[in-house]
């Protein structure tokens, strides 16, 4: 009932960040596998405008739960270590209880972990799931991730070694829709040509 009353109040923040509610598309998941800095959140945003989709982004989600926990719970600033647990919890409530007009569902984060779960809970839901996997260069994501955080990373050759070797191991099982490489010059048209037909009113 705890779990039930924070979900509530974080889709109560998260709703508000929402595009396109009541465009009625086809019952679709779009999802990726990439590791941090592949381009998921640049390519979910073309996505999102192009075919006027739900876009749910695991920042936005982590920034309200942060501001949650810390608001209830000022005095205990560790209880802010729950923030990914309760993500996780609440993207599969999320999904249980979807309900928008809008049906087309782009999961702007990796899939790689919890793949089998969702593509499972969306199967049951009778809708079509397109996976996006995103090939780039280390030299590229090492600029990235600098760009992004004005920094070296301390801890980045650890961490680039363990998402590479997910990505890899999750490529091994499970085959993607479309690979794309994304390096200095970005080619979607391939993609579009898929989506088009997937999203194409009867």
């Amino acid at each position: 009932m705890k779990d039930l009353s924070l979900f509530k109040k974080i889709y109560k923040e998260h709703f508000k960040k929402f595009k396109n509610i009541s465009v009625p598309n086809k019952k679709l998941l779009i999802c990726f596998s990439g590791i941090p800095g592949s381009g998921k959140t640049y390519i979910s945003k073309i996505l999102e405008k192009k075919y006027s989709g739900i876009r749910i982004r695991n920042d936005g989600i982590r920034q309200i739960i942060h501001n949650l926990l810390k608001k209830e719970d000022e005095e205990n600033p560790e209880n802010l270590d729950y923030v990914d647990p309760i993500l996780e919890k609440y993207l599969f409530w999320l999904f249980l209880n979807y309900s928008l007009e809008n049906k087309l569902i782009i999961l702007d984060s990796g899939i790689d972990r919890r793949y089998k779960e969702i593509f499972s809970m969306f199967k049951n839901k009778k809708y079509t799931i397109f996976l996006i996997r995103i090939k780039t260069s280390r030299k590229i994501l090492e600029q990235r991730i600098f760009e992004k955080k004005n920094c070296r990373d301390p801890h980045f050759d650890r961490e680039i070694k363990r998402w590479t070797l997910e990505w890899k191991e999750f490529g091994k099982k499970i085959k993607a829709d479309i690979v794309i490489e994304n390096e200095n010059k970005l080619n979607l048209k391939p993609l579009f040509i898929k989506l088009d037909k997937l999203t194409k009113k009867e």
